[in-house]
């Protein structure tokens, strides 16, 4: 890649222009990321909780054992916070960098599935060409490749552990498996045991599409399957095993089994029907999925020769149903089947016509193909418009409504855009069949960037907890307690880069915590915004609610806090 970013220095307007059409989705990745970086914070509370458990493993020293607030903190594994840590070893301590460590894995993932598709079907670059600008472009790989959190270690991990599988298929099965007990060992790194549901049914239903000339034997394929699990495990335990010493009994119980049947125990026990991924991936999937083209190729069960169809279909459907069992569901679970489902759809895509034939799409597929992916954008276009501007033209239609006061200052402008865009689409169907899936990659990225410049801009101040973090960090240097009413996430620990732990008090009446600190803060969600009459220490909005810090003053004023 960074010699075709040299060379670019040195391009014809022809060789810019290829390159664009080869490598693009680089730059509609960049520039979306970009928008994220510039206009969104860190959200409280999942990101702001994964970057200060990072900040707490650096402030301390401790490189082996992650902390929140003070406390081990087990629930994931520390690879993430590693990488975080690299980065300020060559850059200093900022902000910017842990939020580039996620997005970084998703583009590495992109590199890989396109790598993967290669590998599977070497005689048609055509394939390996579409994936990543399928990937580019649907919506929720688009939105979430901007978030620091875990499920794109996943995706590139699991992508690296089936190219391994493919490079065994090809005769190359020491350096295959070798590759994917790597991709397995990091993988527990990142989001512990839960990579193997991504990377084990393929290898396990190898029976059933591995190709007829495959001349390995299925006892040295297992044999060799189980030399990668353990090799995965030896790297996981390099880690766990001493961070079991260092953290304690409660914290090696915890990863041992907190992070296995602990946490299967508890998404049995609680969550959401079987059924709740389903209705989910229309909208997790656009626009691809709504897009006729693809269901008018030929759907049917393929047969050994197509054993790369068989194996992304191993991949996908498994971890799928799994997942679908599991109770405790997020839609980012999905995320490392999504290159699957994009070499499904390529290969689908390639085979249907050649990149250098100009057979116009609506000869093929009707000149009004985009209608229903168009009418979706419409209808998001209408919604962004209408509620924005009902807020300027008739705001009493929202008085007994309860929103948050952000919604009011949304421009309406995002929604025309996205309006203009489903017009534009319409006419996508003049040209050639590898064009207009190029254009339709901008679908996705489109709205994820209106929804950051005209959505998060206004939603910013509700969700930016650096003010009242320094705020906080202020307090702590002049040897104030600091406390948290109900359970702390660390939302304010890496944006104020604190030091010292906030205290939280759960159950204790007020009256009597400030009786025992006097010169404390109490820092409170409310629903709604103080009574008249109470004067905070600090407050602002905070996701359709209220942060405030209150000092022992506001009790005696007698007007109660609320809860």
């Amino acid at each position: 890649m960074i010699r075709m970013l040299i060379s670019l220095g040195k391009a014809t307007p022809e060789m810019i222009r290829k390159f664009c059409l080869d490598h693009g989705w680089i730059i509609i990745w960049a520039i979306g990321l970009l928008i994220a970086l510039m206009v969104r914070p860190l959200l409280p509370s999942d990101e702001t909780r994964y970057v200060s458990a990072a900040w707490e493993m650096w402030s301390r020293g401790d490189f082996l054992v992650p902390h929140l607030n003070g406390e081990t903190y087990s629930h994931k594994p520390p690879l993430m916070f590693w990488s975080i840590h690299a980065g300020w070893s060559l850059f200093g301590v900022n902000d910017w960098w842990p939020r580039l460590v996620s997005p970084l894995a998703g583009l590495g993932a992109i590199f890989a599935a396109r790598a993967l598709a290669a590998n599977l079907w070497p005689g048609k670059p055509e394939v390996s060409g579409l994936v990543p600008w399928l990937l580019t472009g649907t919506l929720f790989w688009s939105l979430f490749g901007t978030v620091t959190m875990f499920d794109m270690w996943n995706a590139l991990l699991a992508t690296v552990g089936l190219l391994g599988v493919v490079l065994a298929v090809r005769g190359k099965m020491v350096q295959g498996f070798g590759i994917l007990g790597l991709a397995i060992g990091f993988g527990v790194l990142a989001k512990g045991p839960v990579i193997l549901l991504y990377t084990l049914p393929p290898v396990l239903l190898a029976p059933w599409w591995l190709p007829s000339d495959c001349t390995i034997k299925l006892r040295n394929w297992y044999l060799a399957t189980l030399a990668a699990i353990l090799l995965g495990a030896v790297i996981g335990l390099c880690w766990a095993l001493p961070a079991a010493l260092a953290g304690g009994d409660a914290y090696a119980k915890a990863i041992f089994w907190g992070q296995t049947a602990g946490r299967v125990e508890k998404s049995f026990a609680h969550g959401r029907p079987m059924w709740w991924y389903l209705p989910l991936l229309p909208l997790l999937l656009f626009p691809w999925i709504m897009w006729p083209r693809l269901w008018r190729l030929k759907v049917a069960l393929p047969g050994r020769e197509a054993w790369p169809v068989r194996l992304a279909l191993c991949w996908f459907l498994p971890a799928f149903i799994a997942f679908s069992f599991i109770s405790g569901k997020q839609p980012h679970y999905l995320l490392p089947m999504f290159p699957a489902l994009a070499l499904l759809a390529a290969f689908k895509l390639g085979e249907d016509q050649m990149p250098d034939e100009r057979v116009p799409d609506e000869q093929v597929n009707g000149r009004w193909d985009q209608r229903l992916p168009a009418l979706m954008v419409l209808l998001t276009g209408l919604v962004l418009t209408l509620v924005p501007a009902s807020f300027q033209v008739a705001p009493d239609l929202w008085m007994n409504v309860h929103t948050p006061g952000w919604l009011a200052d949304v421009s309406p402008l995002g929604g025309l855009v996205l309006i203009i865009l489903a017009g534009l689409m319409l006419r996508w169907n003049t040209g050639p069949s590898f064009v207009t899936i190029r254009k339709m990659t901008l679908v996705g990225p489109v709205i994820v960037a209106v929804i950051h410049l005209f959505v998060f801009s206004a939603a910013a101040p509700a969700y930016d907890l650096k003010a009242v973090s320094q705020w906080i960090a202020a307090r702590q240097l002049e040897g104030k307690p600091v406390a948290w009413r109900k359970k702390y996430h660390s939302q304010f620990h890496f944006l104020g880069r604190l030091k010292t732990p906030i205290l939280v008090v759960k159950n204790q009446p007020l009256s009597e915590w400030f009786a025992a600190n006097p010169d404390g803060v109490m820092i409170m969600i409310h629903r709604n915004p103080p009574p008249p009459g109470l004067k905070a220490r600090y407050e602002q909005p905070f996701r359709g609610r209220y942060l405030a810090i209150w000092g022992a003053e506001a009790l005696a004023t007698g007007i109660k806090l609320p809860e």
